[in-house]
């Protein structure tokens, strides 16, 4: 797939959970909101195993789930059965288009959330964005001209928010997984949970075609629409797919405006514009981080880069690479930030290998997919990665480890991607303690952060690695590290 037909998909996405809110309105006038948000997430997970049956696709590179993410899908069902009956009980109470805004309260729960729970770190712009969506929602539930006043209604909106900023956190961990299934178990565990409840508290369900165009809103607007969303994610990247996805609030409202005409209050309008510019700054932000992670911007040289200073600088880490990295006949071998494929194409020449390679720059990747056409090379960071638990044999990452900018992940990343007995080998500069420091504290904004084999040795031993050794070339180390058998 290329990048114009991923954006299309994410563009998708947007449109697709765009509907939901108007249309789930126009067929609760028949179906109790508990029952709607049952029946949609009921859809989701219909569609969703007649997709993956009929798809054929080959999945096995997907982590597969384990008895430690049962913490996180019993969360993200429990909130996935919560949220959207808040939000439909919003949505038939009040009006569409002031719901489908209040969507984007979405973004204040899960950053938030993501600081206080999992340690994240908010940006200034991310802290702007949050204010004024804040600011919005509040001018949005306190308005005396829209049907959304500041009652139980808005409340259950903005807590329908935070509910699924929580399971947002929730699903970051199952991230891994084939998305289909993630669709699925959501879809049947959220979804009967949801029709649970409507029957327990005595709702009545009158078997009519509504049902039916409930399911099936449920398969497009939850179902497809997360499908494209993840789809997308693997080929432009998480922050390009979020930006294209922030417009589903917006293309909401528009909607909803369209199905049931009115004049827009003036509070509605300030409220439309005061949002907007909380979502430019979010999306202002997720393209800062994104390009954060394009640390010198190799991209822009990807064709010359091999010649480039920093491909011959590069040399004397290859070679430590060639000399020491253990290969075998079938070896499944992942190179970390690839580049344009050079340790990728030299391994295949010593050994027929099983080569897989991943990086952030897709110019870069383009030139690696030349020189390595039968190679499995994806876009993607290294910190979270589409491979299944105890795959690869070897894992390389040269003049790349110093860049990686949550290395803690990364190294907890190997660790699962990583057979029993599979071996890690980290080719970075070596400097002495002053230089290290001041490298350090130069490059504090851009993602580069220099260590020692000892403190290499230490970092990895935490998540439970076995040290090897250190093989050094004047100003270049290899440190070699193996996963326990």
């Amino acid at each position: 797939m290329n990048n114009r037909k991923a954006i299309l998909f994410a563009i998708l996405a947007a449109v697709l959970y765009a509907i939901s809110t108007p249309f789930s309105k126009m067929l609760m006038e028949q179906i109790s909101p508990v029952f709607m948000a049952g029946l949609m997430y009921l859809g989701a997970g219909i569609g969703m195993t007649l997709v993956t049956l009929f798809s054929g696709k080959n999945h096995s590179q997907n982590k597969q789930l384990t008895h430690s993410d049962l913490p996180y899908l019993t969360a993200m069902v429990g909130l996935d059965i919560a949220a959207p009956i808040l939000l439909m009980v919003a949505i038939k109470n009040s009006s569409s288009e002031s719901v489908s805004l209040l969507n984007n309260f979405e973004v204040v729960s899960t950053s938030v959330i993501a600081l206080l729970f999992f340690k994240e770190t908010i940006s200034r712009r991310l802290w702007l964005a949050i204010g004024f969506i804040t600011i919005a929602s509040l001018m949005l539930s306190f308005s005396d001209n829209s049907a959304l006043l500041f009652s139980p209604y808005s409340l259950c909106a903005l807590l329908a928010c935070v509910c699924w900023g929580v399971e947002n956190n929730c699903t970051r961990k199952l991230s891994h997984n084939n998305p289909a299934k993630i669709v699925i178990i959501k879809g049947f565990g959220s979804g009967t949970g949801s029709v649970l409840v409507a029957l327990i508290i005595g709702d009545r369900l009158v078997f009519t075609s509504y049902i039916l165009f409930a399911l099936l809103l449920g398969f497009v607007a939850y179902g497809l629409s997360i499908y494209s969303y993840v789809y997308a994610q693997r080929y432009i990247g998480a922050a390009k797919t979020s930006a294209f996805y922030a417009l589903s609030p917006f293309i909401g409202a528009v909607i909803s405006i369209s199905l049931y005409p009115k004049k827009p209050s003036l509070i509605f309008i300030a409220a439309f514009i005061t949002m907007a510019a909380g979502t430019y700054f979010t999306l202002h932000e997720s393209e800062e981080t994104h390009m954060n992670k394009r640390d010198f911007k190799f991209d822009k040289r990807a064709d010359k880069y091999d010649d480039h200073f920093e491909g011959k600088l590069s040399r004397k880490f290859y070679e430590l690479l060639y000399r020491y990295t253990d290969l075998s006949e079938g070896s499944k071998v992942l190179d970390v930030g690839c580049g344009t494929g050079t340790i990728l194409k030299t391994f295949s020449e010593f050994e027929k290998i099983e080569g897989h390679g991943i990086d952030v720059e897709p110019n870069m990747l383009k030139v690696a997919r030349q020189k390595c056409p039968d190679m499995d090379i994806r876009e993607c960071s290294c910190e979270n990665t589409p491979y299944k638990d105890d795959y690869f044999d070897s894992l390389t990452a040269c003049m790349a480890y110093h860049h990686f900018p949550d290395k803690n992940a990364f190294e907890k990343e190997a660790l699962r991607i990583l057979k029993p007995g599979g071996k890690i080998y980290i080719a970075d500069p070596s400097f002495p303690l002053p230089i290290r420091k001041l490298l350090n504290f130069l490059c504090r904004n851009i993602n580069g952060e220099f260590f020692s084999s000892a403190e290499m040795k230490e970092r990895f031993e935490k998540q439970g690695f076995k040290y090897i050794g250190t093989q050094k070339d004047h100003y270049a180390q290899l440190v070699i590290l193996q996963k326990a058998v």
